[in-house]
């Protein structure tokens, strides 16, 4: 079963021209090059491993969320939406299983991001400021290193902050999900105008107009976050990789 769910998985991958990244990576060449940077710069090995790690894992359950979610959506009647006006109730189209298998991996892969994004945060606080214990988000503790001057005239720190635009639609989408919408049948909107005319019954007559949201939509919009994400992953490397040496000074 879970053989040829991962076989779907890589086909849906394929078949959006998508790389699963984790594949191309070695997470034991991963270890001993966080080893040798640890080493380097006299940071805590364990501590700076174990956050390297951890972001090699967190890459693999946004990849599995996000597979989840396109096999879903392969299974979905109206993937592009769908818009109408009906007289009738029960033409408006129904939520199937697969849609709410679609929203609820979604959340899962929007959530899976936003923690990645947390861990890529851990790297560059142990890398850069090893002695820091509180924990930030990524556009706070680049605010923070905006207070070094060193620092800010690293290229590839600077880099960094061209990744505050995505952060920011990355806890949007997140915080939305997390702290207002949950259920996916809120994601649909239907309105209801009944008609001042009476129908045959006696009743009035009521005018359907519904809007189902666009499943594609959605999905390329987590999928340009996934691929910033792998682009984040390079830069912080590069930071990792440079020669600035970490600040001690401040906790």
């Amino acid at each position: 079963m879970i053989s040829n769910i991962h076989e779907q998985i890589a086909f849906q991958f394929n078949k959006k021209k998508l790389i699963a990244y984790t594949v191309h990576m070695d997470l034991e060449d991963i270890i001993n090059w966080s080893i040798q940077v640890a080493n380097k710069n006299n940071l805590d090995k364990n501590v700076f491993v174990k956050y390297f790690k951890e972001l090699f894992w967190g890459f693999t359950s946004v990849q599995l969320s996000l597979g989840y979610g396109l096999i879903a959506l392969s299974e979905t009647e109206h993937p592009s939406g769908k818009k109408g006006i009906t007289a009738k109730e029960n033409e408006i189209p129904d939520m199937m299983l697969a849609d709410i298998h679609f929203w609820y991996h979604l959340h899962n892969t929007w959530e899976s991001i936003y923690r990645l994004w947390e861990r890529a945060v851990s790297v560059l606080e142990t890398r850069l400021t090893p002695n820091i214990k509180r924990n930030r988000y990524f556009d706070g503790y680049l605010n923070e290193l905006k207070n070094i001057e060193s620092f800010l005239k690293q290229e590839e720190i600077l880099a960094l902050y061209k990744f505050n635009k995505t952060w920011g639609k990355i806890s949007e989408m997140r915080n939305k999900i997390s702290h207002e919408v949950t259920n996916p049948f809120l994601y649909s909107n239907i309105e209801v105008e009944f008609s001042s005319i009476l129908g045959i019954r006696g009743d009035p007559i009521a005018k359907y107009d519904y809007t189902i949201p666009n499943l594609k939509q959605e999905i390329d919009t987590v999928i340009n976050s996934y691929k910033k994400s792998f682009s984040l992953f390079e830069a912080i490397s590069k930071v990792c990789n440079c020669s600035i040496k970490p600040n001690f000074t401040i906790k």
